[in-house]
């Protein structure tokens, strides 16, 4: 890619940052973390807060610091690894995907546990009916169907908590365990081991109470593309003001080939494909797995993101960002994308999207774009609203320079989704000085040529 070194600095610079960041803090390393967001992390709290017959009763909330990557539903499957033999008697604001098998165990009064399973996997319950809008939740940060927002783009939603009561656990502060080996279910994550920090401290708003924690527990879980195993999926397009032609999404850059071998179903744009795929089996229908149903492209991304360098001012220069859906049936609320470039700390104004610029290294160089509530936050299937657009002013600094793809962006990233950049940049116009040089060699070398082949005659 014909981009300029600054790159290769930022990369540099990035990676002696994160060593930095990750030796000042005393959390224990999960052995992965987000260059654009080192420090940022989904943690887990622990808090029992009451002992109760043969276990406890205890708080777990997961809380979102990371600037822009959310969880999107189906969303977190917490799973961990019981040590003593545990079980969950009850959950509240969460259920246990499988109850396991109960028979083995003698339990009070007949009472059946929820589950048995020594490796629960713990899910979000579902948001409220919506035929009954005025129905609460079981209580507050629970019931999103596994979302969680994130920090900086959605911080009322990057709390997500259920109670559990576990039965069979130690039942003092003195020689608690916590249960180990936890796990978020999302591709990308990694999470350290428990350990014991200071008691939660709870505050009753309307007695003005404070209430203590028996025992708390952390665990981090960070995130790191090189954990991830799922394909790229988006891509990104370049075009500018100086020239017409669009270097495009490098091909193949999310999928290729045959894409009946993997878990897309590409089809020409506009035509339509049948939202529900099942199949007749005895009485009734036997529904099967969908696959992602998107237009097909060269590169096979579901997002295409296209930035087009517009206009350069005396003192400014604007670029326009467009967020093309290629999915015929999923569409992307709460939507962000992230864009580093060395002019971001010169950002002037956005055109109908929020903005907030961040400094991952203490470079300003980095600023998270999403949309507006009710407005265009959400980003449609494709078609018609199957897209959302933004402008962007910068303020120009000696920096500036149209050379070396100086104006296009580093790095993109859609939804925590890092972009596949292109392979190549928008050409600069030839200078009538360079048009000249290039016929003035060209001349000498035709005459060269002429020359040598009278010598060759005579």
């Amino acid at each position: 890619m014909r981009f300029s070194s600054h790159r290769e600095c930022y990369t540099l610079f990035a990676a002696l940052a994160v060593v930095a960041c990750l030796l000042a803090t005393g959390v224990p390393s999960a052995e992965a973390y987000d260059p654009l967001d080192p420090t940022g992390n989904i943690t887990i709290v622990w808090d029992v807060t009451s002992w109760a017959g043969d276990g406890y009763i205890a708080w777990v909330k997961m809380y979102n610091y990371q600037h822009y990557r959310k969880i999107d539903p189906p969303g977190w499957a917490l799973t961990w690894n019981w040590t003593h033999g545990e079980y969950i008697w009850d959950l509240q604001g969460a259920v246990a995907t499988k109850q396991g098998d109960c028979s083995k165990l003698q339990f009070p009064g007949g009472k059946i546990p929820h589950s048995c399973m020594q490796y629960p996997v713990v899910m979000d319950l579902l948001p409220a009916d919506p035929l009954k809008p005025d129905e609460p939740p079981v209580f507050k940060n629970c019931c999103k169907g596994g979302y969680l927002g994130a920090n900086k783009t959605d911080p009322s939603h990057s709390l997500a908590a259920f109670q559990i009561n576990v039965g069979n656990a130690t039942s003092t502060v003195w020689n608690f365990v916590p249960p180990g080996n936890f796990s978020l279910g999302v591709d990308g994550y990694k999470c350290t081991d428990p350990f014991q920090v200071n008691s939660t401290i709870y505050t009753d708003p309307k007695t003005r109470r404070e209430t203590q924690a028996q025992v708390t527990f952390h665990i981090v879980c960070t995130y790191s593309s090189i954990q991830k195993r799922d394909p790229p999926k988006c891509c990104v397009s370049l075009s500018s003001f100086y020239n017409d032609t669009i270097i495009p999404c490098a091909s193949c850059a999310c999928a290729c080939g045959n894409y009946s071998a993997s878990s897309i179903v590409c089809t020409p744009t506009g035509e339509k494909v049948p939202f529900l795929m099942s199949t007749p089996s005895g009485d009734g229908l036997e529904l099967r797995s969908e696959p992602t149903a998107m237009e097909c492209s060269p590169d096979g991304c579901p997002i295409s993101i296209h930035y087009h360098f517009k206009q350069n001012y005396e003192g400014f220069w604007r670029s326009k960002i467009t967020i093309i859906n290629r999915s015929l049936w999923d569409n992307h609320t709460n939507w962000n994308i992230v864009v580093e470039h060395p002019n971001m700390g010169n950002l002037t104004d956005v055109f109908s999207w929020k903005a907030e610029n961040i400094m991952p290294y203490g470079v300003n160089n980095t600023a998270i774009f999403w949309g507006m509530k009710q407005y265009n936050d959400v980003l449609m299937p494709a078609g018609k609203g199957g897209n959302v657009q933004s402008e962007m002013l910068f303020a120009k600094t000696s920096e500036f320079t149209l050379d070396d793809g100086w104006v296009f962006p580093r790095k993109i990233v859609f939804n925590g989704e890092e972009c596949v950049m292109p392979e190549d940049i928008p050409a600069l116009p030839v200078k009538p000085a360079q048009r000249k040089s290039t016929l003035l060699a060209a001349a000498f070398a035709g005459a060269a040529g002429f020359l040598a082949s009278l010598m060759l005659l005579a």
